[in-house]
């Protein structure tokens, strides 16, 4: 499961800083995560696939930034060719990404789907990852995906409930819905929302701030506009 990349996750911050690193955890879980890759930009949380967004909040972009890190400092064991995965699970993502964006209702409403809901908007985190790193396909404009990640941010944000009176993130998903929280959330789980602000890492300057908004895929679908046909994949 995703719990895998958790501990494979402190194994590649302690390779990053020189420290004692244990290989066996960062191997099995990139070869079971592998494993269960389904298609289409989609991974399993496990043998068996869970139509939830996991693959958002830890699965896509946990492989990606492990395999950087072994990239990086070019560690080598047990045949895991970290350069060639790595490429793999990036256009693994950017598929991802493509069909994230198309969730994204013209309102900025998308699809309430699967566990843990209460982490809100870090559907988003790939987008944002992606667009951090310049990295967003080229099918994907950022003044696009800015758009419409923003509107997603209003539309789940626009509740005054989302925080309680000290100012604190409240469970829930687009207000204050206790009854959405899983066993394992707390008040602290919300938070990891704040993964889908990761294009913040840009300067104001950056052409992904500074353009004009442009219509989404959803906005133009319905707004009678032409938009991009969409397609599979098979890597």
């Amino acid at each position: 499961t995703n719990w895998l990349l958790f501990a494979a996750m402190n194994e590649a911050f302690l390779l990053s800083i020189g420290e004692e690193w244990d290989p066996v955890r960062i191997d099995l879980a990139v070869r079971k995560i592998n494993e269960w890759y389904v298609g289409d930009g989609w991974y399993a949380d496990g043998p068996h696939f869970h139509f939830d967004y996991y693959g958002a909040y830890v699965i896509h972009p946990f492989l990606v930034e492990i395999l950087e890190v072994l990239v990086a400092t070019n560690a080598k064991f047990n045949s895991l060719h970290a350069k060639e995965l790595l490429e793999q699970a990036t256009k693994r993502m950017q598929r991802f990404g493509e069909s994230l964006e198309r969730m994204i209702g013209p309102d900025g409403s998308y699809p309430p789907i699967g566990r843990s809901l209460t982490y809100r908007t870090a559907v988003f985190q790939p987008l944002g990852l992606l667009a951090w790193r310049k990295k967003l396909p080229k099918s994907l404009s950022e003044a696009q995906v800015r758009s419409a990640t923003v509107a997603a941010q209003r539309a789940v944000f626009r509740s005054p409930t989302n925080f309680d009176a000290k100012g604190y993130l409240t469970l829930g998903f687009t207000g204050h819905m206790p009854a959405l929280a899983d066993w394992y959330s707390n008040a602290g789980s919300m938070y990891l929302t704040a993964e889908s602000l990761l294009a913040l890492g840009l300067p104001a300057a950056d052409p992904y701030w500074a353009s004009s908004g442009q219509p989404w895929t959803m906005r133009r679908a319905f707004g009678g506009e032409a938009f991009a046909k969409d397609y599979y994949v098979d890597y």
